[in-house]
């Protein structure tokens, strides 16, 4: 556990130097501050808002990351900077979470290079900055790890965190319900157990209609600002990859925009097909949290940010890992994956879209 808590803690440190040699700087605030970390940071500071003040239609950014950034407002620093040492704080805890539900099923070795091969994803620099990505990691990973050790109660009350995290955390409940459902004894008390946690996704509704007089306003506001309505995956998947040749986009955005979520959404499909055809190697109920969680991001007509939806999915890197069970081939990988993450990374800081 040492060496590991050793190597999350280098993976940060190559990025943040790595972005001070590229730039000649590196200001941990402006690593938090892009995109949606500014949503988040206005959350924080002003609360979610009415329909006639600026910033309502921030309330499809869901309250539990913020809320942990308020709360610590106490130590006078700004809101990106508190942001930056949580995300990175919760990268590490949640690694290290999902280590231990690892080791639930798989050996000492296989369970560090799944974790090895999450924190040197393309797309791991959002574990670093604004965003809830890391926070989402350890309420997932905590939950089912506290389930697969039969204590569903508490497991449940995670769920319910991750829910108010990111939305693929409500699928937390069908899957720990799979759990309870294979297990042997007490099933009926365990299925009781979910009431407490789905006390926070009930709250968020409520949010919802006392600002908007709707229980689902934030769908609304997702279709209207961020063109997120409901399709079917493989429209949305096909236009992505259409959007490769679109004439009026730099080479950059082609690879980005179209290529990219092209083949993360794609992938999120095959690795979830995968996940079933090898189920004597996977736990099923993480085959159920892969499946609900890749239709949710891809049942859209334009699919935006799937490489760094494939982060909250931790099962898509199991199979990853038992894919490249080659030694040559899996540190090949890792090495591609580092180069693709510092490029990404160094995009991102400069304020340029990258997922």
């Amino acid at each position: 556990m040492g060496k590991l808590l050793i190597f999350l803690i280098l993976t940060r440190i190559t990025i943040f130097f790595s972005l001070f040699l590229i730039n000649n700087e590196f200001v941990p605030s402006v690593f938090s501050e892009r995109w949606d970390g500014n949503s988040y940071r206005f959350i924080t500071e002003n609360g979610y808002q009415t329909k006639e003040n600026a910033g309502s239609e921030f309330i499809v950014f869901l309250p539990l990351y913020p809320t942990i950034l308020r709360s610590l407002n106490f130590i006078n620093l700004p809101t990106a900077s508190i942001a930056f040492i949580v995300s990175n704080t919760f990268f590490v805890i949640g690694s290290l979470s999902l280590y231990k539900l690892l080791l639930v099923d798989y050996g000492e070795r296989f369970s560090r290079k799944v974790v090895a091969s999450l924190a040197l994803f393309p797309t791991s620099y959002f574990f670093s900055v604004g965003y809830p990505e890391s926070l989402f990691l350890f309420t997932t990973t905590a939950s089912l790890y506290l389930a697969r050790r039969n204590n569903f109660l508490l497991g449940f009350i995670f769920a319910g965190l991750a829910t108010i995290t990111r939305p693929t955390g409500i699928f937390l409940f069908p899957t720990l319900i799979y759990l309870i459902l294979v297990s042997k004894e007490n099933r009926l008390k365990k299925l009781f157990s979910a009431t407490p946690g789905l006390l926070f996704p009930v709250y968020y509704l409520l949010v919802n209609y006392k600002l908007h007089q709707d229980f689902l306003a934030f769908k609304s506001f997702l279709e209207t600002f961020w063109q997120k309505a409901f399709d079917l995956p493989w429209k949305g998947i096909i236009k992505s990859f259409k959007l490769t040749n679109y004439k009026d986009w730099t080479l950059y955005q082609k690879l980005t925009i179209g290529l990219g979520e092209g083949l993360a959404s794609a992938s999120g499909w095959i690795f979830s097909a995968l996940a079933i055809f090898l189920r004597a190697e996977i736990n099923l109920a993480y085959s159920v949290f892969t499946i609900l969680s890749v239709a949710l991001f891809t049942s859209t007509g334009f699919i935006l940010s799937s490489p760094r939806y494939l982060l909250s999915i931790f099962p898509f890197f199991i199979v990853l890992c038992l894919l490249l069970k080659n030694k040559l081939i899996f540190y090949a990988w890792l090495v591609v994956s580092s180069v693709l993450l510092i490029f990404y990374s160094n995009h991102f800081y400069l304020g340029h879209w990258a997922f």
